[in-house]
């Protein structure tokens, strides 16, 4: 018997463990996404990458470095707007979104050029810029 309430216990805390761990992860997300422009600058002037992403997604949350470091190194060539389906659940339709991560690749003027579900590297994304004609030095 106490066999089976130690494993109790120990499951217990396993499990309250893996929940504090995942709201610790979604508030990080939440921090991180609001460092990230909203998508009313898309067709301002300037290529905008926006990701649709989700704070209970890990794929989502895993690019959230990418992007920061994108934005931070190239601000000068592109914009970096993320919406969260948490708080704007209405994007998913607006965007036709299936799946996140979806990233959506804009022209100056607002043209959606290139669609991608899942993660990307921050080589991948500007390798799909180069692609598409944005030059990046």
């Amino acid at each position: 018997m106490k066999k089976n309430k130690s494993l109790w216990l120990i499951i217990l805390a396993a499990l309250a463990g893996l929940f504090l761990l995942h709201v610790f992860q979604i508030g990080r997300f939440n921090r991180q996404s609001s460092n990230f422009s909203d998508e009313s600058v898309i067709g301002q002037g300037k290529p905008v990458l926006l990701q649709i992403s989700s704070a209970g997604c890990p794929p989502c949350r895993r690019m959230m470095p990418v992007l920061a470091d994108l934005n931070a190194r190239y601000a000068d060539h592109f914009t970096i707007a993320l919406i969260s389906l948490d708080n704007q659940p209405q994007a998913q339709s607006r965007y036709n979104v299936q799946a996140v991560p979806t990233q959506i690749f804009f022209d100056e003027q607002g043209n959606a050029l290139h669609r991608h579900t899942g993660g990307l590297t921050a080589d991948q994304v500007l390798s799909l810029w180069s692609q598409l004609g944005v030059k990046i030095q």
